[in-house]
């Protein structure tokens, strides 16, 4: 994290790029060893980001898969699924894609049917990319421990309302709501993914005049402070499962 020349420890994100560096060398700098988070991020970029996220809780998984007597053995795997006519075997990220279609069932795609790496990933894009990854991760996680004894029904909410400190960020307001953003209608293409995040987070960030700007790219600081706080929520519940799974055993 240190060899980051642009990122100091006064920085908005800087917590959040130091829990990802450190504790998931997931921070992809640029050849000069700066991370230009105010520049946006294409879509293969996230995916990469998202994968090699989704590759931790994989092996966290299998480390206790053999000793755990609540581990569905049989449901440790992913199953394969059909890829988009835009993603080939010698794109840079088609195994970072590969991961993330199967955990998503392949719900990253345009309405064309089609992925368009790389372009520019938009806010509305963006929440749509972390819930559903975030979606799927959880029930990977809980499809692992056996049924009748899982915490969660489907999708697992938190509501921790500490989860998104905005406070060093002036440009940003802290949205409890989504019904707080001026310029989100629920007819929106990312208003039921942006609902999720907001109600699962607690709060997410909008612009100091309470919008969203779902049209807007989305900056490299602001991707990497929603993926550090989806590992956060899914470590939880991974611990939790865990945690419940030893008492079931006992």
């Amino acid at each position: 994290m240190n060899q980051l020349r642009d990122v100091s420890p006064t920085d908005w994100s800087y917590e959040a790029l130091r829990y990802l560096a450190d504790g998931y060398g997931i921070i992809y700098p640029y050849k000069d060893k700066t991370f230009r988070g105010n520049l946006p991020m294409t879509k293969a970029e996230i995916i990469a980001l998202e994968a090699h996220a989704f590759s931790q809780f994989y092996k966290s998984i299998n480390q206790v898969k053999e000793s755990n007597l609540c581990i569905n053995k049989q449901e440790i795997t992913l199953n394969e699924i059909a890829l988009t006519r835009d993603v080939y075997s010698s794109d840079w990220y088609y195994k970072s894609y590969k991961t993330i279609a199967c955990i998503t069932d392949n719900k990253y795609l345009d309405t064309d049917g089609l992925f368009h790496g790389e372009e520019t990933v938009k806010r509305g894009e963006m929440v749509i990319f972390i819930n559903r990854f975030i979606n799927g991760s959880e029930r990977f996680i809980i499809n692992v421990f056996l049924n009748n004894n899982s915490t969660s029904q489907g999708i697992y909410d938190f509501n921790n309302n500490q989860y998104l400190d905005l406070s060093n960020n002036n440009n940003l307001a802290k949205i409890t709501n989504v019904n707080q953003f001026r310029d989100v209608n629920s007819t929106d293409w990312f208003y039921k993914d942006l609902k999720s995040l907001v109600e699962r987070f607690g709060s997410l960030s909008g612009y100091s005049d309470q919008t969203f700007q779902a049209y807007k790219p989305a900056s490299r600081y602001e991707i990497a402070v929603l993926i550090r706080y989806s590992l956060s929520h899914l470590n939880r519940l991974l611990r939790l499962e865990k945690h419940n799974c030893r008492n079931y055993s006992l």
